[in-house]
């Protein structure tokens, strides 16, 4: 019976590595190697941080179509009258934000939906156009840090 038990875990064990060498040879012949071919990309260190920075800037941007999440403080529950009025007093600080606080209660909006963008294109060196979204009234990054990416 132990023998078994031993066999089935060795089993296992090759079975999941397998699916793990796999996923990485997967992973390695889409991002390390040229179109199917034994190249490997040239500066592929390059390639690595800009689909790393593309991702997050997508990820970003996912995050940024959510809804309007509102937090609720983790030390007391509020009466539904509470909150009411901290809502009601809460003012404009800029456009999606709105914030009140009263003694020990603060209470903060944000909707990310409301905030206006607008849309600047860069040129980068190796020829590729990236646009990317900058709230109004931040100044955009020159074009040097747009080089970089």
């Amino acid at each position: 019976m132990k023998n078994l038990d031993l066999q089935v875990k060795k089993y296992f064990l090759i079975s999941i590595i397998l699916i793990i060498s796999f996923v990485i040879t997967h992973i390695m012949i889409s991002v390390v190697f040229i179109a199917n071919s034994p190249q490997i990309r040239p500066q592929l260190a390059k390639y690595l941080v800009q689909l790393i920075l593309e991702k997050t800037s997508q990820t970003t941007q996912k995050i940024a179509t959510l809804p309007t999440v509102t937090l609720k403080p983790s030390v007391k529950q509020l009466t539904e009258q509470q909150v009411d009025l901290i809502k009601s007093q809460a003012k404009q600080l800029a456009t999606g934000v709105r914030a009140a606080s009263n003694e020990n209660i603060s209470y903060t909006e944000y909707n990310l939906n409301t905030v206006t963008y607008r849309e600047i294109s860069y040129k980068l060196s190796s020829g590729k156009t990236v646009k990317i979204r900058v709230p109004n009234g931040i100044e955009p990054p020159p074009q040097a840090v747009a080089d970089r990416l």
